[in-house]
């Protein structure tokens, strides 16, 4: 069994080809039917472990119960992979959210300014269990985008708006006021740096929604790997077997 970059494990079935001499295609059959049964298992063993390890606000979150048809081994393929999810929709969005708790370790925002780490505070998430709406999330508040629609990250500042007077004289005023309810405060390093949201007219109606961070800590919580050798050191023979009984009967 081997991991790559993607999380993905490949349940390898050489130690069942000495079953062909014996039954031929039968055996083909029958490896591949554990194979697919041990993958299943290991991604039992790896929700359960998610639930225990983190909140899943979300269920579709879990990896998925019965293997893709895609995902499935064959007598001609004898290999399936255990994996977070494949290349597109929710299961690559799976792999983004997960994947790096299975090493843990310090991370760094790449670009501090316009791309840092935000943490919700309890006035978008009153308990650890609750779900933030997405017009709450940052990108949605602040964010900056393109003219094809592309997010290009964090406004850094409160968008205002211009205004002239001509005053007695000859010179010209300029009046500023701010556009909206949400806008950043601070920037990196500084330990008030975050999202806020204007709640009245004076200048302390303001409160703090996302504290945005340069550097984080990931714990290592997944266990991905951990598990799915275990579940394949444990029962491959024994599936193989099982299913070999079902094809021969």
């Amino acid at each position: 069994m081997t991991m790559n970059g993607l999380l993905q494990v490949e349940v390898n079935a050489a130690a069942v080809f000495q079953l062909l001499d014996r039954f031929g295609n039968q055996a083909l059959e029958a490896a591949a039917l554990g194979i697919n049964r041990t993958v299943e298992e290991g991604l039992s063993a790896a929700r359960d472990q998610m639930r225990a390890a983190f909140i899943m606000r979300e269920p579709r979150m879990l990896p998925p119960h019965q293997l893709p048809r895609a995902w499935r081994a064959t007598p001609r393929t004898l290999e399936a992979p255990m994996q977070l999810g494949d290349d597109e929709g929710l299961g690559r969005r799976r792999r983004q959210v997960f994947s790096k708790f299975e090493e843990g370790g310090p991370q760094t925002a790449k670009d501090p300014a316009n791309w840092p780490f935000a943490v919700p505070t309890e006035h978008v998430r009153a308990s650890p269990e609750a779900k933030i709406p997405k017009r709450m999330l940052p990108r949605n508040l602040v964010g900056r985008f393109n003219q094809d629609g592309g997010f290009t990250g964090l406004g850094r500042k409160a968008n205002t708006q211009t205004r002239f007077k001509k005053l007695t004289g000859g010179d010209t005023a300029v009046y500023r006021r701010q556009v909206g309810r949400y806008f950043v405060l601070g920037g990196p390093g500084d330990r008030f740096f975050g999202i806020y949201e204007r709640t009245g007219p004076g200048d302390g109606d303001i409160r703090k929604l996302w504290s945005l961070v340069t550097d984080r800590r990931i714990p290592a919580l997944l266990e991905w790997r951990a598990t799915a050798f275990r579940i394949g050191e444990s029962r491959l023979g024994l599936n193989v077997q099982g299913a070999l009984d079902v094809v021969l009967k």
